[in-house]
């Protein structure tokens, strides 16, 4: 499959757009492609999750799970305000019950993901989830790997390079709270970046 480019002259324009795109085979089975909430013009972060939940699909809005309840209150509790400050988007941008995503469907979604970021221009980057991780960092990426410092991340369109901060999706951390310590960390790390 080719890659897709969405031409659009502004971001509602391409918002609008991405609805048609019929990159991978997610684009059969859902409802709607998902952009993302929050500011969308040069937020304080970028924060991208994984994908879309059955929740979000329900709403026809991005994060209006019980995952994005919990990032609400982790963004909250260092002091960013959500609406104003952050852009909340995903990886991938179809809702699809099969939990691992294809390489082929990361692909297309990448394409979507940096014309996305291309218009909202972020100072920093959240990124969550293991799906998330492939997508700016490749496949062989891991999680675990990256989490407790500070990565920077070079778009390979070119333009400045990005901090960025990795993390656990709020979706794993509510089916493992064990790990909302380190996610903790994760968050004060974020704090630092903004000192």
């Amino acid at each position: 499959v080719a890659p897709i480019s969405i031409e659009a002259a502004d971001f509602p324009g391409w918002c609008e757009a991405v609805q048609h795109c019929q990159s991978c085979a997610r684009s059969q089975s859902r409802v709607r492609v998902f952009t993302g909430v929050g500011q969308s013009q040069q937020p304080e972060w970028f924060v991208l999750g994984s994908a879309p939940t059955r929740q979000d699909e329900a709403a026809g809005q991005a994060w209006q799970s019980a995952a994005g309840q919990l990032l609400r209150a982790q963004l909250q509790a260092v002091g960013l305000d959500p609406e104003r400050q952050v852009y909340c988007s995903y990886a991938l941008k179809c809702y699809a019950p099969a939990a691992t995503p294809a390489a082929q469907e990361v692909a297309a979604c990448q394409q979507v993901f940096l014309q996305e970021l291309g218009f909202v221009q972020p100072r920093r980057l959240l990124v969550l989830g293991q799906s998330a991780v492939k997508m700016l960092f490749g496949a062989e990426a891991r999680l675990k790997d990256l989490r407790g410092t500070v990565q920077q991340w070079q778009p390979a369109t070119g333009g400045a390079s990005l901090p960025v901060v990795v993390g656990f999706d709020p979706a794993s951390l509510l089916l493992r709270p064990q790990q909302k310590a380190q996610a903790w960390q994760d968050l004060l790390l974020m704090r630092s970046l903004m000192a």
